[in-house]
């Protein structure tokens, strides 16, 4: 299968955990034998090809999102990208003469991109990473020009929406099931929970295939600093290649314990919930462990002893115990299960920071 595979920004570009979803399924494509294609946007041009290393990623699609903020264009600019993408996608679909298209998130690029693809009657799929869906049609002029969103997706193409547990906020029991209601408790969240309702909305609405999926933390090579463990092993990785005989981790609550799995297993489940009827489906281990148990680990898997220090400034007052999902459903009906034992996502992570550091 040739499969080009489409979104706003990849790695080592960042915004959020997508990316690293993302680039995790071109990876694991690849190693089913299949051929794959990224095409994404040329933010941040500078910075990815100096790390860049892959002929198969092309930065070429203007993008109209900057720095956050969705810059109001003149008409003679706006025509001028547009066709400038419509370009670039007829030339790869060309070249390259994918048989599925895969969107990945496409907040600050026109939806009428899409249409691009539905045309030419390629077969798709569209995993929706944030809540695009609800500003593109404000803030994309070109998606005005068509009547509903409806006519942006043949109806019976998959979509699969990969949420976040974020959206059931504080548990009221555990572990959480996919019953629980949605209690988002910070923006993030909130974005989160009105793609989830917006999608079952579609789904019950329209008759669209949409999938929800909600995954729990997940962690892995390649992860950004933001997070937990990819911000633990970077330091321990600087460390290592600064020649330091130690390291000294600063953080907040050590006991807060949370539900982590691999990117690459999260990934899989994607695949296999793809496959399902409409509804939400919880991704997760079921298993919580400490941020003091992931230093214990990545004590084990580095080079140069691990010491670790509680940062007042770092704790917070309202911190949740503990949050673990129920992956039951999913289970269940496709046998999804993770396979990656937490220290092997210690060691991937830290070994993706150590290439990355290097260059």
């Amino acid at each position: 299968m040739r499969a080009l595979s489409i979104g706003n920004m990849y790695p080592p570009l960042s915004l959020g955990g997508y990316e690293l979803a993302w680039q995790s399924s071109v990876a694991q494509l690849r190693a089913a034998g299949h051929s794959v294609r990224v095409l994404t946007t040329d933010h941040g041009l500078g910075e990815a090809e100096a790390e860049e290393r892959d002929p198969e990623v092309f930065r070429e699609l203007g993008w109209y999102w900057r720095d956050h903020e969705w810059p109001r264009l003149a008409l003679r600019r706006r025509l001028a990208l547009e066709r400038a993408n419509a370009r670039t996608i007829r030339r790869h679909l060309a070249e390259f003469q994918p048989d599925v298209v895969a969107w990945w998130a496409m907040g600050g690029m026109s939806l009428s991109l899409i249409e691009q693809v539905r045309r030419r009657g390629i077969a798709a799929a569209a995993i929706v990473c944030d809540d695009w869906p609800l500003y593109a049609p404000g803030v994309d002029q070109w998606t005005r020009l068509f009547r509903g969103r409806r006519r942006l997706a043949a109806p019976a193409a998959a979509v699969l929406v990969a949420g976040s547990g974020e959206v059931y906020g504080p548990p009221a029991q555990l572990p959480v099931a996919e019953d629980a209601p949605l209690a988002p408790q910070n923006p993030y969240a909130v974005s989160k929970a009105a793609c989830d309702l917006l999608a079952g909305q579609y789904a019950d609405g329209h008759g669209l295939r949409v999938v929800r999926t909600r995954a729990f933390n997940h962690a892995g090579p390649g992860q950004s600093d933001d997070y937990v463990v990819g911000t633990l092993t970077r330091q321990v990785a600087q460390a290592e290649l600064a020649g330091h005989a130690e390291v000294v981790l600063r953080t907040g609550n050590v006991e807060a314990r949370r539900d982590f799995t691999d990117v690459r297993d999260v990934v899989r489940a994607y695949v296999a919930a793809a496959e399902l009827a409409p509804g939400a489906y919880n991704v997760c281990s079921g298993d919580a462990v400490t941020v003091r148990m992931l230093i214990e680990l990545l004590s084990e898997v580095a080079e140069i002893e691990v010491r670790h220090e509680i940062d007042p400034e770092r704790l917070r007052p309202n911190d949740v115990p503990e949050v673990r999902g129920s992956a039951e459903r999913l289970r269940g009906l496709t046998g999804w299960a993770p396979q990656i034992e937490l220290e092997d996502t210690i060691r991937a992570a830290l070994a993706g920071w150590r290439e990355r550091l290097r260059t």
